[in-house]
């Protein structure tokens, strides 16, 4: 399970009209450690860096992201719910069991309690977890969603997964949308390379509650 967080200013460009999520042309690619990726200042596809070379079973230009929708879930129909003693990466969003009307992004990563924590009944008030530790965001969020990818005979070694608007010709041009950091570069052993995203979405647009 992969989870990815945003470049910050994809919403602007989403509300520009620069990236249209259902129809446009959604890649996800590949890149090594020589890519210092700055979540702040990183718009478009000219400022990459580092995009694995073709062979090892990858291809430059990246796989196209498939069955890709856009929803608007509300916090207590979330799908992806509060488990005990697990581990959450940074990034990720659950709900409390019961739901209490909030979502919760995890802030801290780690892995949670043997019972739910004391959820707050407002957001943007933090609340430790065992070694994790969550955030209250949002009364509801869009998810960006899309089939899973994978890379068959795989034998190349990357950092970061970039998924990007390619629509427009020039990368100057083409939006970039959301960010995988692995914390480190993996190198595959032949077999397939499978990217499998949050059950709750690649990745979701909310506001602070």
């Amino acid at each position: 399970m992969t989870v990815f967080n945003l470049y910050r200013q994809a919403q602007q460009k989403a509300w520009h009209k620069e990236i249209d999520w259902a129809d446009d042309a959604v890649v996800i690619t590949q890149h090594t450690s020589a890519y210092a990726p700055d979540l702040d200042g990183d718009a478009y596809v000219s400022d990459l860096a580092g995009e694995v070379a073709t062979g090892n079973g990858y291809v430059q230009g990246g796989v196209l992201l498939a069955a890709r929708t856009a929803s608007y879930i509300p916090a207590n129909a979330w799908p992806q719910q509060w488990q005990p003693m697990a581990p959450y990466q940074y990034g990720q969003i659950v709900r409390p069991t019961a739901g209490n009307g909030l979502l919760f992004r995890c802030v801290t990563a780690g892995t949670t309690g043997a019972s739910q924590p004391s959820w707050p009944g407002s957001g943007m008030i933090a609340v430790a977890d065992g070694s994790a530790a969550w955030l209250g965001i949002a009364a509801g969020a869009i998810s960006l969603a899309a089939s899973s990818v994978q890379w068959l005979s795989y034998t190349g070694t990357f950092r970061y997964l970039v998924i990007s608007d390619r629509t427009q010709g020039a990368a100057s041009a083409q939006p970039l949308i959301a960010l995988s950091d692995l914390g480190a570069s993996s190198t595959g052993s032949g077999g397939n390379l499978d990217v499998n995203f949050d059950p709750s979405g690649v990745v979701a647009l909310w506001a602070s509650a």
